[in-house]
């Protein structure tokens, strides 16, 4: 898949915002197609007409008042995604070989690490998420270097008929609680004191091995690009633009993916 000419709302890899180093290398990624960003990269007026805009999109059948709602819940993921400190938020529409929709989202994160040595902050990474027994972790190389992943499961329960209204029709019996399937894999940057987080998680928990082969692939496209000096021959593509080769690789061929069947 060729993202060379992707709009840079619908999966473009950006630089966090508090990045002020003048000679920081510069950091890329490629998102499918099939993801749509929440506008992270925009200012809050762009990112409201982007959000509007974006369920018109995706939903070019719907009628005002659902295109108003979609948007509402984008505008509460983002918010959140937001107030993480994420650099990409986006939703994934995927169709299935038995013609169902499969939905995903995709947060990433860059965030400061007090070690260079990315073998020493992915064994403090690991130590740290093995704590927790509701996680499954384990630790592989990518080409990026050293990565941690971890993989959990969320029950999310409808807390009473108050929250449903204006979203869903009141339920005329007990609605069933949404599980979800999560992957996190952590990237300790070699060198440059810096941590990627790609965060992908669906309720289509059916699809989740195969979602888990397409984060493998996300995370194989990572490049850390030092920051040109003052030559024209730059290696690099210009800042905030996708790298120009594809997603290539076969699901299922990167070391994360071992994990699932």
């Amino acid at each position: 898949m060729d993202t060379s000419e992707q709009n840079p709302g619908d999966g473009a890899p950006s630089l966090p915002p508090d990045w002020p180093e003048p000679d920081a290398p510069e950091l890329y990624w490629e998102v499918p197609a099939e993801f749509h960003s929440l506008g992270l990269e925009y200012d809050d007026e762009r990112r409201e007409a982007h959000l509007s805009e974006l369920a018109v999109r995706i939903w070019p059948g719907g009628t005002g008042e659902q295109h108003d709602t979609i948007a509402s819940w984008y505008r509460e993921v983002s918010s959140v995604a937001a107030g993480d400190e994420a650099v990409y938020a986006g939703i994934g529409l995927f169709s299935t070989d038995d013609d169902r929709l499969s939905i995903a989202s995709l947060v990433i994160r860059c965030e400061q690490v007090d070690s260079a040595d990315a073998h020493v902050a992915a064994t403090a990474l690991e130590e740290f998420l093995s704590n927790d027994p509701a996680q499954e972790v384990h630790r592989t190389e990518a080409d990026c270097g050293p990565v941690v992943i971890s993989f959990s499961g969320n029950l999310l329960s409808p807390t009473g008929e108050e929250e449903a209204i204006g979203l869903l029709p009141a339920p005329s019996a007990p609605v069933p609680p949404l599980v979800t399937a999560q992957i996190d894999v952590y990237c300790p940057l070699p060198g440059i004191s810096r941590l990627l987080v790609f965060s992908l998680s669906t309720p289509s928990t059916a699809d989740f091995p195969w979602y888990v082969h397409m984060l493998s692939g996300i995370v194989d496209t990572v490049e850390v690009v030092a920051r040109p000096l003052a030559s024209p021959d730059v290696s690099g593509p210009p800042y905030g633009q996708p790298m120009a080769n594809p997603l290539s690789q076969t699901p299922g061929t990167s070391p994360i993916s071992f994990f699932v069947s």
